[in-house]
């Protein structure tokens, strides 16, 4: 382990260890005792090195503009620097819901990593406007403190379009004035094709007439 931070012996049944910083993530913790009866004897002690999430994001994956509703899109929630990874709880929220919370599958590495989670989420009409946000914090129970620092992401606007209903027209039936007057002919044009009908009826009246 590294020098700095050294305690000094004490015969008390505990002590407090503070460093300013951390730069080893993987920390072998040893406890020396001196009996007069048993001899030295040394205990081993766990220790695990927290890093708070530093920033955290949310977009979505492979898509960008408006979303159609009953159509699948995936949100993606990225934590930068974030210690130990196999702690790190991330919660997906549209405005004050919870869509769904991930815990990392990672359970090797200790020192900060960045880490993403996805969500798939199916948009409706009413999600229009809506506000999709993560956030992040280690669950550091049981021994870590109950209420961690978390850390959340910005808002993401969704738009989201749909078909509009179709209009339809309904049309009114129309009354036995209404008919009569709809179909009379125009001026003028009328009266040109009665009479045009009239001189040809007349003319073969004309022609039998002379044959007889």
């Amino acid at each position: 382990m590294p020098t700095q931070g050294l305690t000094e012996p004490t015969t008390d049944s505990f002590l407090v260890w503070s460093v300013e910083s951390v730069t080893q993530w993987s920390i072998d913790l040893v406890c020396y005792a001196a009996s007069d009866l048993r001899g030295p004897c040394n205990i081993s002690l766990p220790s695990i090195v927290y890093n708070p999430p530093k920033r955290v994001s949310i977009q979505f994956l492979n898509h960008t503009g408006p979303m159609v509703e009953q159509h699948q899109y995936t949100l993606q929630c990225t934590v930068q620097d974030v210690a130990p990874v196999a702690k790190l709880m991330v919660t997906f929220y549209r405005g004050h819901t919870p869509l769904g919370q991930l815990q990392s599958d990672s359970k090797v590495e200790k020192k900060p990593v960045n880490e993403s989670f996805t969500l798939n989420i199916i948009p409706s009409r009413g999600d229009n406007g809506s506000q999709y946000w993560c956030e992040a914090k280690l669950d550091l129970r049981p021994a870590g403190p109950q209420q961690p620092p978390v850390e959340t992401s910005q808002n993401l606007t969704a738009v989201v379009i749909w078909n509009q209903e179709p209009t339809y027209q309904i049309e009114r039936p129309m009354k036995d004035h209404e008919a009569k007057t709809n179909h009379q002919p125009l001026e003028g044009s009328g009266t040109t094709n009665s009479y045009r009908g009239g001189f040809l009826l007349i003319v073969p009246l004309v022609y039998w007439i002379n044959g007889l």
